[in-house]
């Protein structure tokens, strides 16, 4: 009779659980090449994934569809999805109280219905917003700043961002005062500050700060006194117009692996092939990441 320990049950799902995070990893290369495009840019896309993976079993996405389902979505919509107002499509899954297996396909069909992964469109209106910013920054001194420009920001990026449309009343007030308190924290307060990281918020989720790949969002740079709040708005800027056009960039890319073929799921979801479909394991398949489960 075969005996397999508990330590290496552990083995194995340590084992499963770094192929999942090359498959991610390899995948979303594939998909969003603009994610590695510099220095680094390897390793912390390993380290957002590996932190999805903590995220997913601390919310009882335990098993391979469960675990690749949110950390795509991590990857799309910011580490702090499960609890953003902005992707309220996510919510039945991550309240379904049935088996892990389950939960994962319900979140990789929501991801289908919703697409969330921002498109050309959206990240062209950011880049708009951008240069919305950066007239009022360039303004600030001679003509001061309106306290309303968080508002108007929002409103600008409503006129195309999906997540932003969705928001009712109590969602807006929401993030209108996590932005204000981000920077509040870099002693960038005021209605530019507040307008800043609004824009940061709703293009990288509210957990940017803690994303590997937007480390730039709670840096010492942003943060230090010892520099001009104008100079570090700025800098604030620069480095969120980079990080859009190579978003943009990548979204063009994605554009053009529309014609792929495409996997017909029984329910009639249809996933792009280098997308989702590949993190789905056959019906029969249950493959637990952690012992116990």
């Amino acid at each position: 009779m075969l005996i397999i320990r508990r330590q290496q049950l552990e083995v194995l799902a340590q084992a499963a659980l770094k192929n999942l995070e090359g498959d991610l990893f390899r995948r979303e290369r594939l998909r969003a090449p603009h994610t590695v495009a510099r220095p680094g840019d390897d390793e912390a896309l390993r380290a957002c994934i590996r932190l999805a993976f903590a995220k997913a079993d601390e919310g009882g996405f335990t098993d391979r569809t469960g675990a690749a389902a949110y950390a795509q979505a991590a990857l799309d919509c910011g580490l702090g999805f499960a609890t953003d107002p902005m992707h309220r499509w996510a919510a039945q899954a991550l309240q379904w109280k049935g088996e892990a297996k389950e939960r994962g396909r319900l979140l990789m069909r929501a991801m289908a219905y919703a697409a969330p992964m921002l498109t050309v469109v959206e990240w062209r209106r950011a880049d708009s917003a951008v240069e919305l910013l950066a007239r009022a920054l360039e303004c600030a001194a001679a003509e001061g700043v309106p306290d309303d420009l968080p508002v108007v920001v929002l409103r600008h990026l409503a006129i195309d961002i999906r997540r932003v449309m969705g928001l009712d009343n109590q969602g807006e007030h929401w993030l209108f005062g996590l932005a204000e308190a981000m920077a509040q924290r870099h002693g960038l307060s005021g209605p530019l500050g507040t307008a800043l990281f609004l824009l940061a918020v709703v293009l990288f989720g509210h957990d940017c700060a803690a994303d590997p790949r937007y480390a730039w969002t709670g840096s010492v740079e942003l943060s230090s006194t010892d520099r001009l709040p104008e100079l570090r708005m700025k800098t604030m800027l620069d480095v969120c117009r980079l990080h859009i056009a190579e978003h943009l960039a990548g979204a063009v890319s994605q554009q053009q692996t529309d014609a792929l073929p495409m996997r017909v799921l029984p329910t009639g979801q249809r996933f792009i092939s280098i997308g989702l479909a590949s993190a789905l394991p056959p019906d029969d398949e249950s493959q637990a990441l952690r012992p116990g489960v």
